[in-house]
């Protein structure tokens, strides 16, 4: 079975807990995907303090998150910084480094969504979001949209073709001066 190894940035209540349910629900994840979806490296500015849970395997722990953006065996970047500064800073080098991005960032993608969709879009990567709202983690359908879109491109060793600013497991979005990414079809 394939392996498509993910890199999260950001161990908070979102992060954290996203982390969690890959780690608890592992073998349930990789019979609906068909593929292993594996958090390989995990960032945060305190990751000393984190507990990784033990089902995850070994994993590469690290407080600079450029480690995990230029790390040649990830494939997917999940941000979950807050923010906008350093979430836009890790979600750009991302992309420069072909890396498919997950985010739950809403402040990030009201200022800088239609950007970044166009970088993702010239870099031929993908770029997903998914809000999180209450302690919620429902990011993790834009999570397998995003892997099964890495993985078909992965098996194809093609670039992917540009298809519209929105993932469709994410919907429609209304950005700040007016421009609507589509909803796929």
């Amino acid at each position: 079975m394939e392996q498509v190894n993910v890199g999260i940035i950001g161990l908070g209540n979102v992060g954290s807990g996203t982390m969690a349910i890959l780690a608890e629900n592992g073998e349930q994840i990789d019979l609906k995907l068909g593929f292993r979806l594996r958090v390989k490296a995990v960032c945060s500015r305190h990751t000393e303090q984190k507990k990784i849970p033990e089902a995850l395997g070994p994993v590469l722990k690290s407080n600079d998150w450029r480690q995990l953006v230029s790390h040649p065996e990830l494939h997917i970047i999940v941000e979950l910084v807050g923010g906008t500064q350093i979430a836009a800073e890790i979600v750009n080098t991302a992309i420069a480094n072909k890396k498919s991005v997950v985010t739950a960032n809403k402040e990030l993608m009201a200022s800088s969504g239609a950007e970044l969709w166009d970088r993702a879009i010239a870099a031929h990567t993908n770029l997903a979001m998914e809000a999180s709202v209450a302690g919620g983690i429902p990011i993790h359908a834009v999570l397998r949209a995003v892997s099964y879109t890495h993985l078909d491109v992965y098996k194809r060793q093609t670039k992917p073709e540009p298809r519209s600013r929105m993932n469709s497991a994410a919907g429609a979005c209304t950005f700040p001066r007016g421009k609507q990414a589509v909803r796929s079809p």
